[in-house]
């Protein structure tokens, strides 16, 4: 009997006094390795230089948390991350590091509900352009750590704004495993987990690789709240910023906004500057609280950076009105790094030149990106991994502004392309899409699992998603359908299709906009990044 087998039939035995939250995470160190590496310990005694790409991310899929196990954790209300910090500092030792040791990596923390990627990528884009006159225009060398990623995992771990190559990705992976092969015995007689959790391994490679290549400034992005986060190890960064807050995670974070914006606001530290986004007063009111427990240095309120001389044009590199939140977060982040760490202003001549251009040509892939068809020429896709309610407003706002400013020559019919994760309400999801896109109305809709092709075989490893596997009956798509069908009950049922992989919803869309016409057609795919990246893999675009 396999491995997940025996999880699948319930054959592990617990000590029977063990409470729920126990269990949860006890199972969640058992499982933590997949079958064929448990059960046959190829890599145990491998040779690390002469691994490949794929064999770093079959590795590391290897270390995803099963869907069981995250059921348990949102049954226990999220109580398994209070020990999420203690473990994160053990396999930081484990890797020859202490907390303090990251210190050197002038790091710039960023939490937040939406907009933390977008945050990261301008103060990332600003920092990378701007030269500083009293080190003889010298230019920063600058680490990102984002999640998720769109098409490949080595895009999360970034040198200067460009995804980690295939062979250093590798190099650090490897480097990083290694490690804990080698101390996982020592762990284990001290009841400690032996590897890693998927992104907490990635975390802490993002840290290895970052100290190894000695960049200037690190940028690091939150996974999921901020209070309990693997990164949240980090004790003392430059500056610490917070984006826009809403409503996700509830099975973690809590309810309401106000329990979030505590979490969120976790990663402020001892005199340590935090920039946050304008939000809604019972948000601002916990983040100021807690500025004051955790004695920030400061709290800034980032205002909207129109309202500065040199950015009141500005076109920004990432598109909707919505990042301008983002920008101007960014912009008060990277003037306390600049002013802490180099004593420069922001707003000075020979810097802000480097900051306009930095704003000017940030890109993050999968929020609000274009990409044409290159099979069939008359088709433009406009993704954007949009999974919250306020996110999807601002999508739907945003492809309303493609639509209203396309010429003659596209077609007035859209349709839209959607899927969202197991555990969140296709409904809820669906409303802001459907009244935020009036007085317009879809042609077609399609509803998609984030699977990238029919046969399995040609699905890339980057994609391979142990926590949330799809369901083979496609009852999330369906579940949609009869929510589209709820909310809009005037909409053709012809027109609505559900179909069972990306390349399918593709074919299916290319076959909807005949190129006899001589019309082209705005296509929007939102809900997931997931589903983004599934669809930038089929359409052939470049990892970026």
């Amino acid at each position: 009997m396999s491995f997940f087998s025996l999880i699948k039939n319930n054959s592990f035995s617990f000590k029977k006094n063990l409470n729920q939250f126990k269990y949860c995470f006890l199972l969640s160190k058992r499982i933590n390795f997949s079958t064929y590496y448990i059960l046959n310990n190829r890599y145990l005694s491998m040779d690390y230089k002469n691994k490949t790409y794929n064999d770093a991310i079959e590795t590391l899929n290897s270390l995803q948390t099963n869907a069981k196990v995250l059921e348990q954790i949102k049954k226990s209300r999220g109580n398994i991350n209070k020990y999420s910090l203690p473990e994160t500092i053990e396999f930081l030792n484990r890797l020859n590091y202490k907390p303090k040791d990251l210190n050197k990596l002038n790091i710039i923390h960023v939490a937040g509900t939406k907009g933390k990627g977008s945050t990261c990528a301008f103060c990332n884009s600003i920092l990378r352009n701007v030269s500083l006159p009293n080190m003889e225009n010298k230019q920063l060398k600058t680490g990102l750590y984002s999640s998720p990623h769109i098409m490949e995992v080595r895009e999360r771990i970034r040198i200067n704004g460009e995804p980690l190559s295939k062979e250093l990705f590798t190099k650090y992976f490897f480097e990083t495993f290694e490690m804990f092969e080698k101390t996982k015995e020592e762990a284990s007689k001290k009841e400690q987990a032996e590897r890693p959790t998927y992104f907490r391994f990635l975390t802490l490679m993002a840290f290895h690789t970052f100290l190894s290549e000695k960049v200037d400034v690190a940028i690091v992005e939150c996974g999921i709240g901020g209070e309990y986060d693997s990164t949240n190890i980090i004790e003392k960064p430059v500056v610490s910023a917070i984006t826009s807050l809403g409503i996700d995670h509830q099975h973690v974070l809590g309810n309401t906004l106000k329990e979030i914006a505590w979490h969120k606001s976790g990663i402020i530290k001892n005199n340590v500057p935090v920039v946050s986004a304008q939000q809604l007063p019972e948000a601002i009111d916990v983040i100021k609280a807690r500025a004051n427990e955790l004695h920030a240095k400061e709290l800034i309120i980032a205002e909207d950076l129109r309202s500065f001389e040199p950015f009141k044009n500005i076109k920004l590199g990432l598109s909707g009105d919505h990042q301008f939140i983002n920008a101007s977060v960014a912009l008060q982040a990277c003037k306390q790094f600049l002013q802490i760490q180099y004593n420069v202003n922001i707003f000075d001549d020979a810097i802000v030149k480097g900051v306009i251009k930095g704003l000017e040509t940030a890109n993050w892939p999968g929020r609000a990106q274009v990409y044409y068809d290159n099979e069939q020429k008359n088709i433009k896709w406009n993704l954007d991994g949009a999974h919250t309610v306020e996110s999807l407003e601002a999508c739907t706002k945003w492809f309303k502004q493609v639509i209203e400013n396309a010429g003659d020559n596209f077609s007035k019919e859209y349709s839209l392309v959607f899927n969202c994760t197991n555990g969140r309400q296709g409904i809820v999801l669906l409303k802001p899409v459907i009244d935020f896109f009036k007085p317009y109305t879809f042609k077609n809709v399609i509803f998609t699992t984030n699977t990238t092709y029919s046969e399995p075989n040609n699905n890339k490893k980057d994609f391979q998603n142990f926590a949330h596997p799809e369901s083979e009956d496609l009852s999330i798509q369906k579940e949609l359908q009869q929510a589209w069908e709820t909310l809009a009950p005037e909409f053709p049922k012809e027109n609505i299709y559900v179909v069972d992989s990306v390349d399918t919803a593709i074919k299916t869309i290319r076959r909807l906009c005949p190129t006899s016409s001589q019309l082209q057609y705005n296509i929007l795919t939102t809900g997931s990044l997931h589903l983004v990246g599934g669809f930038l893999t089929v359409l052939g675009a470049e990892v970026v």
